[in-house]
Formats: structure tokens, sequence, C-alpha cells
């Protein structure tokens, strides 16, 4: 028998597999979640006291994963090295 596995009350802005297969996934809410041991489990890849509030999540082809958020950082999780950029100012057209 097929088990469904979902997020309730949440609704996805952005989903992404990584390389590793990974999946996770960015709710309307800001949170991050990844699929771990047929569940979903909240996940920061900062920290959990940056209370980030993120909008997207992306794998390039060299494994790495982006997060962007809505405070305008951009945040590269390269297998144990983190990186984060600030963009000063964002224009939309």
């Amino acid at each position: 028998m097929k088990k469904e596995v979902y997020l309730k009350n949440h609704i996805i802005n952005s989903i992404n597999t990584d390389s590793s297969g990974t999946l996770t996934a960015v709710t309307n809410e800001g949170k991050l979640y990844r699929y771990y041991n047929n569940s979903f489990k909240e996940y920061d890849p900062e920290s959990a006291q940056n209370n980030n509030h993120y909008t997207t999540v992306y794998s390039d082809s060299a494994g790495r994963n982006w997060y962007g958020t809505v405070s305008g950082k951009i945040i590269l999780h390269d297998k144990d090295n983190i990186r984060i950029f600030k963009i000063s100012s964002i224009f939309f057209f």
C-alpha cells in the first residue's frame, strides 16, 4: 500500500531535489522543509536562531544548494560550508 506524505495546511512556493536526491520545499510561510524518513522536517541551513523567511530553493550543476530569503540574503550551502550574500537593493520592474 502506498503511503501519502504531505505538508498539512501549507502552500508550496518552491520545490527542489538536490544531487543527493533530497527533496526540499519552501512554504508560503517562508519555512524550509526537507523530506527525511518518510516525513517532512523543518530545516534551516544557517541556524534556527536567524528566523529566515525563505522564498526559493535551487540546486546547481555543482551540487550546491542556494536559498533565497525575503530580507535579500542568498545562502549558499556547499557540502559543509555556508556562505551568505546580502543584496543591498532589489528592484522590481
